[in-house]
């Protein structure tokens, strides 16, 4: 067995990356941003920002406020109330089915959610109770609300519906919603707000606006349609300025939309206009847009942006790579560049690689190399940068190379790319020539053991060269028909391979980490102990072998993949997207910034206690039921698991939850007490990794 020393844990690296904020709310002096790692708060107008999340789970989506209250949706978890400024969260999902909420709107007293897939639900009581209001919604995939006077106005893919009792009945009104010329109607309505006496609709390809509450629609001035992939415009209102974005830039009209004028200057922006932009606020004379790299605030109505997310560490972290005593790390997807040589107690920005959107770093001795998809404010390059001096600067070594992953060793540097139709390309290490690797397409993972390259690739496993990647040979014996690859390691003589599998174009499915001991001749599934298979990253220290995965957490095994543990430790978000290390901490970033934990703490072998741990995940039968008015739920735990265990009434309603935290392997229970609710049948489900059991039980009184 393992088992860890005295206060291990994980512990949060000071710094900024920006992070990916998905929505901003003004309310009186205080600023609140919304992301995939939570609330931030800004008492400063953004100058600083500091988490704001006791009791809150899951990513925020949206943001609505009524009085002194706020309220929070999220993708997953369903609506959270705080009464004292973000500083405490309660969750309210009482009736409420569906806990992917995707909009909140508020008029009066009445608070609205809108879902993804389960249509608009009120609530008449500061969400302590909600009940579903979607009569005459033909779709329940409900993109934004908002209300004005005694209407409510929702925005679907099939347009724009309006309700004039409170949800109890819905109408499309979407007379007008068709650009000029086209001969097909221009739903898809993602946001929608008032100002003044006018209703403004963002669709899919452009801004309406009606003057009569919604009866009709008139096509705005054209605004620039973003090519490729699902864009929608959304919207602000200031007064007499009227804000949008389509993701990529941001337009300003003072006209109501008879012109737009474009101000975007100092706003993050890619180089293939992928959208950076993803939420407006106006605060006085304000502006404030959320984005990839973190919040920016515009004080001239869009003239200039200035980056406020000094302290908003809440991105994804990734890439992530450590040279010696140096630390490079990409917060805000692929946006903002920094480096930290003291172990992540301080960081600066790299400058020189601050117009670049990087997908990649990878270090050998002195040499550091980053592989972006161009500079964020030009299209059409995609430059491999290298540095001599730690980062302190830069050099184009190649262009046109989309860089997903790389790997060095003391020969060459190698780029994978993901996509297109060549799969890589190696440079000698102080060249800037660069030439084709016979492999691929598709490579999504590098890893390089002296001369030995393995490149993993998106659904052909994983290839193996001898030669520096001269000449390769497939090595996939062992392996699932359409293997994805998304991390690689090398230690010694075994070569670890984080795989998943796309069966003939449906979902891609996680299956954990397969080894090989003959330099990929063949592979063995080593997935023991590891309660969850979708793994994003591998990382090595000496002969310990470190996993982070998608829901899990970090995993780690000290006998190269035999078996895993958890190590997970005060580490608040279970999403690891990096890991990297050096003689000292192992780094992890997840959705909520950069966090390490020291080397010294890795779990180490004892012989066992003679404690007896399951053999098996298992649920019992309450007892004592039927019951009245408590009864005990009794579970045993192979392994270290998250383990989620709720209760649920015969309509399939969230009655509570009774546990939802990391418990190690044992027996465990968990006591109900049912005295406020009525006689009937009720279910009790555990979740603990994979895991899933539902058992019924009687509440007899």
């Amino acid at each position: 067995m393992f088992v860890l020393p005295l206060g291990a844990q994980w512990v949060q690296v000071s710094g900024s990356y920006g992070g990916y904020s998905q929505c901003v709310v003004v309310i009186g002096t205080e600023l609140f941003a919304g992301t995939g790692g939570g609330v931030f708060l800004s008492t400063d107008n953004g100058t600083s920002w500091k988490a704001a999340n006791n009791g809150l789970k899951g990513s925020v989506t949206s943001f609505a406020a009524s009085g002194a209250n706020l309220f929070a949706g999220t993708s997953g978890n369903g609506v959270f109330l705080s009464s004292n400024k973000g500083a405490n969260w309660s969750a309210v999902n009482d009736g409420l089915t569906n806990l992917s909420v995707s909009c909140l709107a508020v008029s009066g007293s009445l608070i609205f959610a809108g879902t993804s897939g389960s249509g608009v639900f009120l609530s008449t009581n500061n969400g302590a109770n909600w009940s579903a209001v979607s009569n005459g919604l033909v779709d329940l995939s409900v993109f934004c609300l908002a209300t004005h006077d005694s209407s409510v106005f929702a925005g679907l893919y099939q347009g724009v519906f309006r309700s004039t009792n409170n949800g109890t009945n819905w109408t499309a009104i979407n007379n007008g919603f068709r650009p000029p010329g086209a001969r097909v109607p221009d739903y898809d309505v993602h946001s929608i707000v008032v100002n003044d006496s006018s209703i403004f609709a963002a669709a899919h390809y452009g801004v309406y606006r009606s003057t009569d509450n919604g009866s009709s629609w008139t096509a705005t001035s054209a605004l620039p349609i973003v090519i490729g992939g699902s864009i929608h415009f959304f919207l602000a209102a200031n007064n007499s300025n009227i804000i949008a974005s389509n993701g990529v830039d941001v337009f300003s009209s003072t006209d109501n939309g008879t012109s737009w004028t474009t101000v975007s200057n100092g706003l993050p922006k890619s180089a293939y206009n992928v959208p950076t932009i993803h939420s407006l606020a106006v605060k006085d004379s304000s502006l404030f847009a959320g984005t990839d790299a973190g919040v920016f605030c515009s004080t001239d109505d869009g003239r200039s942006w200035i980056n406020m997310s000094n302290g908003l560490n809440a991105s994804v972290v990734r890439p992530l790579a450590v040279n010696g005593s140096t630390i490079f790390a990409v917060g805000a997807n692929g946006y903002g560049s920094h480096r930290s040589s003291n172990n992540g107690v301080t960081w600066a920005s790299i400058g020189s690689l601050a117009d670049y959107h990087v997908h990649s770093f990878a270090t050998n001795g002195s040499c550091v190399v980053a592989g972006t998809d161009g500079p964020v404010l030009v299209s059409g390059a995609s430059p491999i940068l290298r540095s001599t001096d730690s980062g302190a600067s830069w050099t184009i070594i190649g262009n046109a190379i989309v860089g997903h992953c790389l790997a060095l060793n003391d020969a060459y540097v190698f780029v994978g790319s993901q996509y297109g139709p060549v799969g890589g390309f190696r440079c000698p290490i102080d060249s800037s020539t660069w030439t084709e690797l016979s492999v691929g397409p598709g490579i999504r993972a590098l890893a390089t053991n002296g001369s030995n390259i393995f490149a993993g690739t998106m659904l052909q496993g994983v290839f193996h060269s001898s030669d520096n990647g001269t000449h390769w040979t497939a090595a996939t014996s062992g392996l699932d028909t359409y293997t994805v690859v998304a991390a690689l390691a090398v230690n010694g003589s075994n070569v670890f391979a984080a795989t998943s599998t796309n069966p003939e174009g449906g979902n891609i499915q996680g299956v954990g980490i397969f080894r090989s001991r003959d330099a990929g001749v063949s592979w063995t599934s080593v997935n023991t102990g590891l309660t969850v298979l979708n793994i994003t990253a591998l990382a090595i220290h000496d002969s310990v072998l470190y996993a982070g995965t998608d829901s899990g957490g970090v995993f780690l095994s000290t006998n190269n993949g035999t078996s895993w543990s958890p190590f997970n430790a005060d580490l608040p978000n279970p999403y690891v997207s990096s890991l990297a290390l050096n003689d000292t901490y192992i780094y992890a970033g997840i959705l909520g910034g950069l966090w390490r934990r020291p080397l010294s703490e890795e779990l180490v072998s004892v012989p066992p206690s003679g404690k007896n741990v399951p053999l098996q995940f298992g649920l019992e039968q309450n007892f004592p039921n039927p019951f009245n008015p408590t009864t005990v739920i009794r579970y045993e735990l192979a392994l270290t698991s998250y383990v989620v265990l709720k209760i649920y009434d015969v309509l399939g309603k969230e009655v509570e939850t009774l546990i939802n935290e990391w418990l190690s392997a044992g027996s465990h229970s968990g006591t109900f007490n049912a005295k406020e609710l009525p006689s009937g049948i009720y279910f009790y489900r555990l979740q603990a990794g994979d895991f899933v059991e539902t058992k019924k039980m009687i509440l007899l009184k």
